[in-house]
C-alpha cells in the first residue's frame, strides 16, 4: 500500500521516497523509523486574499493620483514656463519622496536630449546595504546564476555567513548580481543603485590595491555583473585585471597567491579543496574571458601559455558523478563541457579575426577558408561526442525536448557560434571572399537556417518551461546572432529565410530576458531598429552614414561594437574624415539618437524608439537604462509593463 506523500525523513533529504507503507526502502534500509504526516490544507490563510486585494487596490489608486498629478504638472509647466522657484523646489520634493518606479515621464515635443552616461552615474550617491539584506541576497545566486556558471562552492560560502559581522567581498558581489532577482521591499530602483554602486567600487579598490584570491573570486562575479550590462569597454578593464591576475592561481611552485589581504603571512602547502578552489575560479575566468571576447572585435586575453598550464588538471576539477540526488545533470558536468567547447571557440574566435581584423588578399583568402572550414567541422564533432545525456532530442513536432537550463544554454550558444560563423560565407560583405565562397555560401545558408530553427525551438522551451531567470546573458547573446541572421536573410530576399514569426520569438525572449541582464534589452532596441528601416526601405540616416540596419547586416562589425555605436554617448569615436566613414565598414559613428524612428513591429502598440521628428530625440529613448534590471518586486505583472518601467524609471544608473 503506497501513501499519497513521500515520509518526512525523504521529504527533509529530498530523495525519492517509494512511499511504501508503514515504511518505505530507504528507511527500512537505514534502520529509521518511517512516519508519514497528512498534507496541510493549501492556499492562503482565510482572509488574506481579501487583504492582498484591497491594499493592491489601494495602491493603483495611489499610483493612478500620482500619474494624474504629475500629469497636470507637466501641462501647467507647459502653460507657464517661468514658474516660481519656491513651486519648482516643492514639486522636486515631491517626486523625490515618490517611489522611484511608480512615476512615467510625459513624453513631449519639447523633451530635451537625455544626459551623459557620466553625469547620470555622477548623481547617485552610494551607501553600504544592510548587512542582514546583502547575506539575504547570497543564497540567490546559486538559484539562478551558479547552475550555469558553477565555480563557486556553496557549503563554503554559507558555512560562515551566520558568524559575518561584516559582509567579505565575495558577499557583496553575490549582493549585486543577485539583485534583479530579489522582491525584497527594501529593495526599489533608487537604493539598488545606490547599494551596487557602493558594492562595485569597494570591490574594485581592493582588488586593484590589495590583490588576493579573495578579491579575484569577487572581482570575477562582479565582471560577471557588468557583462550582463555592457559587452562595450566598460566591462573589458575589469575583466583585463581578472585575466591578469588569473596567471598567479597556479597551485604549484615557490610562492602561491595569498588568500585575501587580511590573512597572515605563512608559508603553507594547499589543501586539495584550497588547488580545486583555485583551479575553478581560473576556468571560470577563462570562460568570461570567452564569453565576452566573442562579441568583440579583439582576441582572447588570456595568453595560450596560461592556459596550456591548467588543462591537464581540468577534468579533475570538474568531474564528478554526473548526476544529482534525483538523478539529473549536474551543474559541473555541463560546465566541463561548456569549457570544451570554449576552447573550440577561441581557435574559431581567431580565425574569425583574422578576416575581419583587415580582410584577406586574393591570394590569402583560400587558405583561410581551409582554416575556417578545419575548425567548422571541429565543433560538429563536438556535438557529436555529446553525451546522450546531453543531447537534445527533437521529436516529431520540431520542438526540443529538454528543461536543464545549462543544457540549453550550451546548445543555444553553440548553434550561435555556427550562425556567426557560417553568416559570414553566406553573405559575404566583400566581393574577394564572394567570389572564393560562392561554392560554400548555399551550404552555409542552409546550415544558418537550421541553427535558426534549433534556437528559436529552444527559445520556445525556455518560454513554456518558464527558465528564462536560470539562463545567462550568453544565451541572450545566442537569441541575438540569430535574430541578426534572419534580419540579414530578410534584407537579401532569401527565399529559404525563416517566416517574420520566428524573429518574434526570439525578440519576445529578449525582452522577457532584458529585466535580468540589461545587455538583453539593448539586442532587443537593435533588432527593433533594425527591423523598422527594413520595412520602411531606410538602410542609411540622414548624413548618409549607413544606420543601424546597414552595420548590422555586416558581419564583419562585432555586438560590441553597434552597441557602442549607437550609445547616446559612445565611448569608442571614430577618427576618420567623413568620406572614410561611408566606406569603412567598422568603426562609423551614427548620430547620437538623431536617427529617425523604428517602425513598430505589428504586435506593439508603440514603438519604444519614436522620436518627436528630425533634430529630436525621444525622451530616455536609447540605452537610458538603469545600470541594472531593478529587483523583482517593482516589476509589473505583465512583461511588456515591466519593460516599459524599465526604460522610464526615475533611476539611471546605466552603462
Amino acid at each position: 500500500m503506497k501513501n499519497a506523500i513521500s515520509c518526512e525523513r525523504c521529504k527533509l533529504r529530498k530523495s525519492k521516497c517509494d512511499r511504501e507503507h508503514p515504511s518505505c526502502q530507504r528507511c527500512k534500509d537505514a534502520g529509521v523509523s518511517c512516519r508519514y504526516q497528512g498534507r496541510k490544507r493549501p492556499g492562503f490563510p482565510a482572509g488574506h486574499r481579501e487583504l492582498l486585494e484591497d491594499k493592491i487596490r489601494r495602491l493603483e489608486a495611489e499610483v493612478q493620483v500620482l500619474r494624474q498629478s504629475d500629469e497636470q504638472q507637466q501641462q501647467h509647466q507647459e502653460q507657464q514656463p517661468q514658474q516660481p522657484q519656491q513651486q519648482q523646489q516643492e514639486h522636486h520634493q515631491q517626486q523625490q519622496s515618490t517611489p522611484a518606479r511608480t512615476l512615467r515621464p510625459v513624453v513631449t515635443a519639447a523633451a530635451a536630449p537625455p544626459a551623459a552616461t557620466f553625469e547620470r552615474n555622477r548623481r547617485i550617491a552610494e551607501r553600504q546595504p544592510p548587512t542582514s539584506l546583502v547575506l539575504s541576497l547570497v543564497s540567490l545566486y546559486f538559484r539562478h546564476i551558479s547552475p550555469w556558471f558553477p565555480f563557486l562552492d556553496p557549503p563554503q560560502v554559507f558555512s560562515d555567513i551566520g558568524s559575518v559581522q561584516d559582509p567579505s567581498l565575495l558577499h557583496y558581489a553575490l549582493f549585486g548580481i543577485s539583485l534583479p532577482f530579489s522582491y525584497d521591499i527594501r529593495l526599489n530602483q533608487a537604493s539598488s543603485d545606490s547599494f551596487w554602486k557602493y558594492s562595485k567600487r569597494r570591490i574594485f579598490i581592493e582588488a586593484l590595491e590589495e590583490p588576493s584570491y579573495s578579491a579575484l573570486e569577487a572581482l570575477t562575479i562582479l565582471t560577471l555583473d557588468i557583462s550582463g550590462i555592457t559587452n562595450g569597454p566598460q566591462v573589458w578593464g575589469a575583466l583585463a585585471v581578472a585575466v591578469k591576475l588569473a596567471g598567479q592561481l597556479m597551485t604549484s611552485g615557490p610562492r602561491v597567491f595569498r588568500m585575501s589581504a587580511t590573512a597572515p603571512i605563512e608559508s603553507r602547502t594547499l589543501s586539495p579543496a584550497d588547488k580545486t578552489c583555485r583551479q575553478r575560479l581560473f576556468w571560470a575566468i577563462y570562460a568570461l574571458d570567452c564569453y565576452v571576447s566573442v562579441t568583440t572585435s579583439q582576441a582572447c586575453g588570456l595568453a595560450e601559455e596560461q592556459v596550456q598550464a591548467f588543462p591537464p588538471l581540468q577534468d579533475s576539477t570538474w568531474r564528478d558523478r554526473g548526476r544529482d540526488a534525483e538523478g539529473g545533470i549536474t551543474p559541473l558536468y555541463v560546465f566541463r563541457y561548456q569549457l570544451e567547447l570554449m576552447g573550440i571557440v577561441r581557435r574559431l574566435h581567431r580565425v574569425y579575426l583574422e578576416y575581419t581584423a583587415g580582410g584577406l588578399g586574393v591570394d590569402e583568402t583560400g587558405a583561410w577558408l581551409q582554416k575556417y572550414s578545419s575548425c567548422l567541422a571541429e565543433m560538429a564533432q563536438w556535438m557529436v561526442s555529446l553525451p546522450p545525456c546531453m543531447a537534445l532530442q527533437r521529436p516529431e513536432g520540431g520542438r526540443p525536448r529538454g528543461v536543464v537550463p545549462s543544457v540549453l544554454m550550451l546548445h543555444a550558444f553553440f548553434h550561435a557560434m555556427v550562425i556567426q560563423l557560417h553568416g559570414v560565407i553566406a553573405y559575404p560583405p566583400e566581393q574577394n571572399l564572394a567570389t572564393h565562397a560562392s561554392q560554400l555560401a548555399t551550404d552555409s545558408r542552409q546550415q544558418c537556417l537550421a541553427s535558426a530553427a534549433m534556437v528559436v525551438g529552444i527559445a520556445d522551451v525556455v518560454a513554456a518551461e518558464d527558465v528564462g531567470d536560470r539562463l545567462g546573458w550568453p544565451f541572450a547573446w545566442s537569441l541575438w546572432v540569430t535574430a541578426r541572421y534572419l534580419l540579414v536573410a530578410k534584407l537579401n530576399s532569401a527565399a529559404e529565410a525563416a517566416s517574420e514569426g520566428h524573429f518574434h520569438v526570439l525578440l519576445g525572449s529578449l525582452k522577457q530576458m532584458s529585466q535580468y541582464w540589461q545587455i538583453s534589452g539593448k539586442y532587443w532596441r537593435l533588432l527593433n531598429q533594425a527591423m523598422g528601416d527594413l520595412r520602411s526601405g531606410r538602410g542609411d540616416d540622414a548624413n548618409g552614414q549607413s544606420g543601424v540596419l546597414g552595420l548590422l547586416a555586416d558581419f564583419r562589425v562585432s555586438t560590441s561594437d553597434l552597441e557602442d555605436q549607437f550609445r547616446t554617448d559612445p565611448v569608442l569615436h571614430s577618427a576618420l574624415s567623413s568620406r572614410e566613414q561611408v566606406a569603412s565598414p567598422r568603426n562609423r559613428v551614427a548620430r547620437e539618437g538623431q536617427g529617425d524612428a523604428a517602425a513598430p513591429f505589428p504586435w506593439e502598440e508603440t514603438s519604444y524608439l519614436e522620436g518627436p521628428g528630425p533634430g529630436h530625440v525621444a525622451f530616455e529613448n536609447w540605452f537610458i537604462m538603469p545600470l541594472f534590471a531593478a529587483s523583482a518586486s517593482q516589476y509589473y505583472p505583465t512583461p511588456d509593463a515591466a519593460f516599459d518601467e524599465t526604460e522610464n524609471g526615475a533611476a539611471f544608473y546605466s552603462f
